[in-house]
C-alpha cells in the first residue's frame, strides 16, 4: 500500500478487508497477519490503527453498522403520516437495506455469535440493542399519543419486534428459510401491529 494514501483511506480499507475476511473464514480463523496481507499493509501498519483483532472486529461493526443503527431514530418526512406506518416504513427501509448489503448481514450474525463468548463484544451489542428498543419504544409511544395505539407495555413490544426480525435474519444466513425474507418481515410486523391497533390504519396485508 502507499504510504501517501491518507491514514482515513488507510483504516478504511482495512475495515473493507477485514469485514470480507471474518465473514468468509470466521472470527476465530481470520488472523491478523491473513488481514495485514490482503489489505496489502504492514503488520506494523495494522496495528497501528488497532491494537488488536477485538478492537478491529468491534471498529467494523460500528463503521458498518452505523448508517443502520442511525436510521432507527428517523422519523417520517410526511406529516400525515401516522405513527404505526412511520414504524411500518422505517421497518421497510431498514430491512431492504440490510438484506441488500449482504456481507454486513452475515457479519452481524457472526458479531452477534462472538458476543456469547468474548465480554468486549458483549457489551458492544447490548449498548445497540439497548439503543434499538428505546427508539422502537419512541415510535410506539408516540402511536399511543396520537391514538393509533391502545396503551401497552411498549418495551416488552419493542423487543418482539426486535427479535422477530433478528429471527429472520438468522436463519437466512444459517440454512437459508424457504420464504421471502422481506415480504415475511413486514408480514410479521404488521401481525404484531395490529395487536396494539386501536384503529384501521394498518392493513393485515
Amino acid at each position: 500500500m502507499k504510504h501517501s494514501e491518507p491514514r482515513a483511506n488507510r483504516k478504511e480499507v482495512i475495515l473493507n478487508t477485514a469485514i470480507v475476511c471474518f465473514t468468509e473464514y470466521g472470527y476465530y480463523k481470520a488472523s491478523m497477519d491473513m488481514i495485514s496481507e490482503k489489505a496489502e499493509i504492514t503488520k506494523r501498519g495494522l496495528y497501528y490503527h488497532f491494537r488488536s483483532k477485538d478492537e478491529l472486529f468491534i471498529a467494523i461493526f460500528k463503521y458498518r453498522g452505523e448508517k443502520y443503527f442511525k436510521q432507527l431514530a428517523l422519523k417520517s418526512s410526511a406529516g400525515s403520516t401516522s405513527p404505526g406506518q412511520s414504524l411500518i416504513m422505517f421497518i421497510k427501509r431498514e430491512s431492504k437495506a440490510l438484506i441488500k448489503d449482504d456481507i454486513f448481514l452475515r457479519f452481524m450474525v457472526e458479531f452477534v455469535s462472538i458476543s456469547a463468548r468474548n465480554p468486549k463484544v458483549k457489551e458492544v451489542i447490548k449498548e445497540y440493542y439497548k439503543n434499538s428498543i428505546h427508539c422502537i419504544q419512541i415510535f410506539l409511544e408516540e402511536g399511543i399519543k396520537a391514538g393509533d395505539f391502545i396503551k401497552h407495555d411498549t418495551e416488552k413490544v419493542a423487543r418482539t419486534l426486535y427479535f422477530v426480525g433478528l429471527g429472520k435474519f438468522f436463519a437466512k444466513c444459517s440454512f437459508g428459510p424457504d420464504f421471502e425474507l422481506f415480504g415475511q418481515q413486514i408480514f410479521d410486523v404488521k401481525q404484531i401491529l395490529l395487536g396494539i391497533n386501536s384503529c384501521t390504519n394498518i392493513s393485515p396485508k
